[in-house]
């Protein structure tokens, strides 16, 4: 058996501490991780035992971990309260992460900010488009000259629960596009668009079966995990049926991803080396 004190161990140690750090700082006061750095730095200078390095390494990513997440809350703060001054249309550039709804006559797209009139800001957001206007592409930088709304909580039940989804999806604006923005060419999300390039190809393949309209939203949903394309009936049939959990990305496609590495790569060095990966 391995020793607690061996590199391994040891950095799983630090990621799980940065992942507690990150994940607790929400109910824990900023005072708590200063404390705890201070007091790694007391056991580096004074205490050398093996033990003391475990809480050190313990201490050191948890205080990380809550000071990184603070820092993150305070910027995305002052970034909201710097767009919610501006009370009319400004030049905004923003690049398209993703399809986020489909409506009969609007196309709904995350977005992420990265400049309002000059001003460097870092915020993800929702973009309205209408249909007849075309579509923007997903990975591409736009720029835009329209006003951008802060989403702010209601006392209306259906809307504040709305907005709470917005929020845990870290999405604090919207914008209302009445005119195809300035596309700007920008390699930096460059695989953004690769994966969009293949989930297009996917799509396109199983269109090119002539399936019932059914199985092929299915099948969307289900290989893609893009519910856009469902129907409402669909959707229903899902739901009473206790089963949209299916249709979301997850265990599964983790799975099937796995197994398509392991397909890949199954006579690499790697796993030649690690035989007990193998699952075949």
């Amino acid at each position: 058996m391995k020793s607690i004190f061996s590199s391994n161990y040891l950095f799983l140690l630090s990621v799980l501490s940065f992942i507690v750090g990150i994940s607790s700082s929400s109910i824990i006061s900023i005072y708590f991780f200063i404390i705890c750095f201070v007091i790694a730095f007391v056991l580096f200078l004074f205490f050398k035992e093996k033990q003391s390095n475990v809480v050190l390494i313990i201490l050191i990513f948890l205080s990380l971990g809550g000071v990184r997440a603070y820092i993150q809350k305070m910027h995305k703060a002052s970034s909201i309260s710097v767009l919610s001054n501006f009370k009319k249309p400004v030049v905004s550039q923003l690049t398209v992460v993703k399809q986020f709804h489909d409506f009969k006559d609007t196309r709904v797209y995350k977005v992420k900010l990265h400049s309002v009139d000059g001003k460097i800001l870092e915020l993800k957001g929702l973009i309205y488009f209408p249909k007849d206007l075309g579509k923007l592409k997903i990975g591409e930088s736009y720029v835009s000259h329209e006003q951008i709304y802060i989403l702010k909580n209601t006392s209306h039940v259906y809307i504040d629960s709305y907005q709470k989804y917005l929020e845990a999806n870290h999405l604090y604006y919207k914008i209302y596009l009445r005119k195809p923005p300035l596309l700007l060419k920008n390699k930096r999300y460059g695989w953004l668009k690769s994966f969009d390039f293949i989930k297009r190809k996917i799509s396109k393949g199983v269109e090119s079966y002539h399936l019932s309209s059914k199985v092929e939203e299915f099948l969307k949903a289900f290989v893609l995990g893009d519910r856009l394309g469902l129907s409402a009936e669909l959707k229903n049939d899902f739901k009473n049926a206790g089963l949209m959990h299916i249709l979301a990305i997850s265990g599964l496609h983790i799975g099937i991803l796995h197994q398509l590495l392991l397909l890949l790569f199954r006579n690499t060095f790697y796993l030649y080396k690690h035989r007990w990966v193998k699952s075949f």
